[in-house]
């Protein structure tokens, strides 16, 4: 596949899913939108034909109550793998030789203050505010964690979570020969040739890592519109000169521009990719979740007061003349007063006879209808709300939130451990997109340097941290009742006690066992100098009772050496 005969859009078309109902849909949940202009709502509803349609959708929009569980299980799978900021690892691509008396068993000065260098620019880079996120519409400079949190959440939602790093524009430069270049100065130093480069979330509706069937190349694609409405695409490849091309191209290739970088093969575009997250039976569950929280707050307003009905009953009220009304009078009805210290008196119908004579009055009754209550939507949106969490592995929250105190230690042990399960795949896809961010920063930040391949002789790794919450005093003790038993290790039970460092907790817990070992010693004899004056005090008392030795002598006895006797 020609990458460098694309045009705009060619390029877009390279984007699956752009128009996916499903894509939209998700987001839409995670964003809070769970009406979605009526196309969410699994409620009763009319024919869209029906004249009163639109009446009734308002009406039920109006009283719709979303419960955004999509986005809370989203963002605690966000949370634990790449809530901690992940670690960073720079080596050198050479091996050591950890051998006797070898002179390559360790790096050397220059590799030693290369190693540092590395290091301490990506973690200045790391704690700056390089990223970009654009969130309705607004472009948004924060930290590229932040980025990253954001590219993990739309795999989540869309399988896919593109990256794009951003070379300035005053950086790309054409001469007067058409020439395009990317604007070099080796007299830079890169730590501010760093600052200048940027870290992108693009949406994965405008862009993507696409790769060639057959010849298994890859090429990044990200897509937008020009000030004047034209279709424009950023495509990145590798030459066949191993140079990594940036093709600017808006319409067809007569308007295209190249910028070609030394980078040693690297894309400045990446995209994680997980399978689905937010499938179709979570998307159901979610519906049908808004759909118990509505009816709940509907049966508020239906069912959820005292109703009174009264038969045979004359309301309160007045008589007054009037020839022109049956009876010759006109009854007036006032107000029935409710609520603490009142009292209405009510009587039945008159009964009239054929001369409109009273001849009698009915027999008056009041009924009663206590509020319904919502126990059926309560326990529903439970059940759905747990159906959920069952499907995105985070039954453990149950136990967190209270609702879960009838499960055994060990089942919420099991949650979690499925829980940590499902942030693995995530994480695998994340280690891949941190390495591919660390190394290529350091590459694009030595060619714009003017000093390409600069660090080519580190090998620069990324890891995501995951923490899966804290644990409920039910799997704090499950887990060191296992241990005590012999179940699982100190190591395993130390992990799932949450230590972040597992070997620097066990060194330290090894490291404190000499101290602890001491302190029982020297408690030790301390309680045998207690126990022998318990034994020997009494018997001086006695011998001084019987005359036979002064006390004075016995306090002598008992002063420390070095107080001289005069205490």
């Amino acid at each position: 596949m020609a990458f460098n005969n694309w045009t705009a859009k060619e390029a877009a078309d390279a984007i699956p899913d752009r128009a996916a109902a499903w894509l939209a849909a998700n987001l839409a949940f995670a964003d809070g939108d769970h009406w979605q202009r009526g196309h969410a709502w699994t409620g009763p509803m009319v024919d869209q034909t029906n004249e009163g349609y639109a009446t009734m959708m308002d009406n039920v929009e109006r009283t719709f109550v979303p419960q955004n569980a999509i986005g809370e299980i989203v963002e605690r799978h966000v949370a634990g793998v790449i809530g901690e900021s992940p670690q960073k690892h720079v080596e050198l691509k050479r091996p050591l030789a950890f051998a006797a008396n070898a002179d390559d068993d360790k790096p050397t000065t220059d590799e030693e203050a290369l190693l540092a260098e590395a290091g301490a620019l990506l973690s200045a880079w790391w704690g700056s505010t390089q990223g970009v996120v654009t969130r309705n519409g607004r472009v948004t400079r924060t930290s590229p964690h932040e980025v990253f949190q954001e590219a993990a959440r739309a795999t989540l939602l869309t399988r896919r979570g593109p990256l794009r790093l951003i070379i300035p524009a005053r950086l790309l430069a054409t001469d007067e020969d058409g020439r395009t270049a990317v604007q070099t100065n080796s007299d830079s130093a890169l730590a501010d040739v760093l600052a200048k480069i940027h870290i992108q979330h693009a949406s994965p509706m405008q862009a993507t890592v696409t790769t060639d069937g057959e010849s298994m190349d890859q090429a990044g694609v990200y897509t937008y519109q020009t000030d004047d409405n034209q279709a424009a695409a950023e495509i990145c490849f590798v030459d066949e000169n191993g140079r990594t091309v940036i093709r600017l191209v808006q319409g067809d290739l007569a308007q295209a521009a190249d910028y070609p970088l030394p980078l040693g093969g690297r894309l400045t575009m990446f995209e994680m990719e997980r399978p689905l997250f937010i499938d179709e039976s979570k998307r159901r569950l979610q519906k049908s979740l808004n759909l118990a929280r509505t009816s709940e707050s509907r049966n508020i307003v239906d069912g959820g007061f005292l109703e009174r009905l009264y038969l045979n009953t004359q309301m309160p009220g007045t008589w007054s003349e009037d020839e022109s009304a049956a009876g010759g009078q006109t009854f007036t009805p006032a107000k029935i007063n409710l609520g603490p210290n009142t009292a209405n008196f009510l009587q039945g119908l008159p009964i009239f006879d054929d001369n409109g004579q009273i001849k009698g009055y009915t027999t008056p009754s009041a009924q009663f209808r206590e509020p319904t209550p919502a126990d059926v939507f309560v326990d529903t949106a439970a059940d759905l709300y747990t159906a959920i969490l069952h499907e995105a592995s985070q039954l453990h929250v149950l136990a967190q939130q209270g609702a879960g105190n009838t499960a055994s230690g060990e089942f919420i042990v099991q949650a979690r451990a499925d829980f940590e399960t499902s942030l693995k795949q995530s994480k695998s896809a994340l280690d891949g997109a941190l390495t591919w961010c660390f190394g290529t920063v350091l590459a694009l930040a030595a060619a714009l340097a003017g000093k390409p391949g600069y660090f080519d002789a580190l090998k620069v790794s990324g890891s995501a941290v995951i923490n899966s919450g804290p644990l409920s005093v039910g799997e704090r003790t499950a887990i060191i009742s296992a241990y005590e038993k012999d179940l699982i290790s100190r190591e395993t039970a130390v992990r799932m006690i949450g230590a972040e460092n597992v070997s620097a907790e066990l060194e330290r817990i090894e490291g404190e066992a000499p101290y602890k070992l001491g302190r029982l010693k020297a408690q030790a004899e301390i309680m045998e100098i207690l126990n022998r004056a318990a034994v020997a005090l009494p018997a001086a008392v006695q011998t001084v009772q019987n005359g036979e030795i002064s006390d004075a002598t016995i306090r002598g006895d008992f002063v420390p050496e070095g107080n001289g006797g005069n205490q």
